[in-house]
């Protein structure tokens, strides 16, 4: 079940790409780069802001599924919102589009974020340490190999011979929203085991003083913590640069729309490589490994932008190779921060305090909500050459930090 949800949401999402469909939904709609670079600060905003709430919920609880449910009731119908009203509104109002797309968005990623906790919290009660990069792979690549299927058929709606905008964008919409929605469908047939150990504290840290208090004690206490959140930052940096690529590619490579499927794909298949060889190196090798791994490939992403930024007037069309590179790259790095870093948090948390330490990590992870709109900012009064450069020089600091980690003794 677990392995079914986690493919449905990879193949969900990959309808609506946050770096290749919404970017360019937004730009059709007279979207600045700020405005692009507000896309991942919702994501970030609401999926990792959030979990500190949904840690102070499943404090003294030994069942999470209630935890989970209620929020993705909620959260996960707003895609299919943004797909009907695109398609009853039309073009004629575009601010209104735009509003309704970044507030859905945001509600759809605040309530995920709210259920993350007791979802990490539950594979953790039900997945040992050395099988959890296996089902967190095996989804990477069940959903991978759907989702290269998926970027077909999202080529064909936005290709020439498709609906005209935006008809074709709430069609993807409208396709992803309705996934969702059946996604919720594996956890309500999950049986979640009780185990005492797994339960998130005691009673009297229920209280908002206890808990808030039990979080700054985790951070003054677990120095190896804090070496993980400065790594995970810095490699966030990287992350909000990833809107921006597919944009890079239809002003200097010409690669516009049409080449979206084909994008969507690369992403998709680097997630499915990603998956298959992450799950292994994080059972047999280690976490950390994947922590490191995960700052190098982040890289080269911004590595080869600078190669396609320099000689993009010399080569042209023969930049597609490297451009879909990048896009592969992009697959294989986003399944990283699962795999390599909140595998790893699960790994070197004590039992009994495993959801702080979960919510905690992510919801400073979440500070990264202004690096996408400072990338936009960024952008717009420098150039692609600046913007992929201080990604690449996050992605290095990252790397050093990573080297100084502790590798946490598997229960």
């Amino acid at each position: 079940m677990l392995i079914t949800e986690n493919a449905g949401f990879s193949i969900a999402i990959t309808f609506v790409g946050l770096t290749t469909v919404m970017p360019t939904f937004v730009t059709l709609l007279g979207g600045s780069p700020f405005l692009v670079g507000l896309i991942g600060a919702c994501q970030t905003a609401g999926a990792l802001l959030t979990q500190i709430i949904g840690a102070r919920l499943c404090a003294g609880k030994t069942r999470m599924k209630p935890y989970l449910l209620t929020p993705l009731y909620i959260g996960r119908p707003a895609i299919l919102v943004v797909g009907v009203l695109t398609f009853i509104l039309g073009t004629g109002t575009n601010w209104l589009l735009l509003s309704v797309f970044f507030i859905a968005l945001f509600v759809f990623f605040a309530t995920d974020g709210v259920a993350s906790v007791p979802w990490y919290e539950l594979i953790s009660k039900t997945i040992p340490p050395t099988r959890r990069g296996r089902m967190f792979g095996t989804a990477q690549i069940a959903g991978g190999l759907t989702g290269i299927a998926v970027g077909w058929v999202v080529s064909r709606i936005l290709g020439a011979h498709g609906l005209t905008f935006p008809y074709n964008y709430a069609l993807l919409f409208g396709i992803s929203g309705t996934l969702f929605i059946l996604n919720n469908l594996p956890f309500v047939f999950m049986k979640e085991p009780v185990l005492e150990g797994a339960a998130v504290g005691s009673s009297e840290d229920v209280s908002v003083v206890h808990f808030l208090g039990s979080l700054g004690k985790i951070l003054r206490d677990d120095a190896n913590f804090v070496r993980v959140i400065a790594a995970r930052l810095l490699f966030g940096i990287g992350l909000s640069v990833f809107p921006f690529y597919v944009l890079f590619m239809d002003k200097f490579a010409g690669y516009g729309a049409s080449s979206l499927g084909l994008f969507t794909s690369a992403q998709v298949f680097g997630g499915f490589v990603g998956g298959l060889l992450l799950g292994w190196v994080a059972d047999r090798i280690g976490t950390r490994s994947v922590v490191r791994l995960a700052s190098v490939v982040g890289g080269a992403i911004p590595g080869i932008g600078l190669i396609i930024f320099g000689f993009h007037e010399r080569f042209g069309q023969l930049l597609l190779v490297p451009a879909i590179g990048i896009f592969v790259l992009i697959g294989a790095a986003m399944s990283m921060n699962m795999i390599g870093f909140s595998n790893y948090i699960l790994e070197a948390a004590p039992v009994e305090l495993r959801p702080k330490y979960v919510g905690l990590f992510n919801t400073l992870a979440g500070t990264l909500l202004i690096a996408s709109p400072l990338a936009g900012w960024l952008l717009d009064r420098t150039s692609y050459g600046v913007l992929f450069a201080v990604a690449l020089a996050g992605n290095l600091l990252s790397l050093l930090l990573s080297l100084g980690l502790h590798a946490p003794a598997r229960k």
